[in-house]
């Protein structure tokens, strides 16, 4: 005699189990590609705040040096083009400051990369780095729009990208600053 149970189904056909495979494979497939998104808007993110935090205190030290300089050294200066320079004047001629940039190799993912930083020079001195070596200063212009008979004043625009992580070209932010500065005279 054989059983009830015998009679009826046992286990997965064929077809089942390659389906419940592929239905498997899919949502595996799907979850690896939610998780690299997740973890590349993150980098992302991280890497738009270095360049933000980067362009901000650049600016933030140039502007405050602009407003307590004696004037604009127009002939030493750069105006207009990227990458500008900005020569300030302060009483003594050993307390000159110069913005500009300068190129330097970093190392990316096994790789060297150039990058230009964004620096300054103070009387002739060695020059100190405004922006760290995780990024990259991609644009820096200085406008002259100092008018006759009023103080200096001078627009700066400052575009930086961070350096990409693993080479990724996709995990780099970008930031552009525009700032204005008329000096105390």
């Amino acid at each position: 005699m054989i059983s009830k149970f015998a009679k009826g189904r046992g286990g997965f056909t064929l077809v089942e189990a390659v389906l419940a495979l592929a239905l498997s494979a899919v949502a595996l497939v799907a979850g690896f590609a939610l998780l690299w998104q997740v973890l590349s808007a993150r980098a992302t993110s991280v890497a738009w705040r270095e360049a933000q935090g980067n362009a901000q205190l650049a600016l933030r030290r140039m502007e405050a040096e602009l407003r307590s300089a004696a004037g604009l050294q127009p002939g030493a200066s750069v105006f207009g083009v990227n990458p500008g320079r900005l020569a300030v004047d302060y009483p003594g001629a050993a307390n000159d400051v110069v913005f500009d940039t300068a190129t330097t190799t970093v190392t990316v993912g096994g790789s060297a990369v150039a990058i230009r930083i964004f620096r300054v020079t103070v009387g002739g001195g060695t020059p100190l780095a405004l922006t760290s070596d995780q990024v990259d200063v991609e644009n820096l212009v200085f406008t002259n729009l100092t008018r006759p008979g009023h103080p200096a004043s001078v627009r700066i625009e400052l575009t930086v990208r961070a350096v990409p992580a693993g080479g990724n070209p996709w995990s780099g932010g970008s930031s552009t600053l525009l700032g204005g500065v008329t000096l105390r005279q």
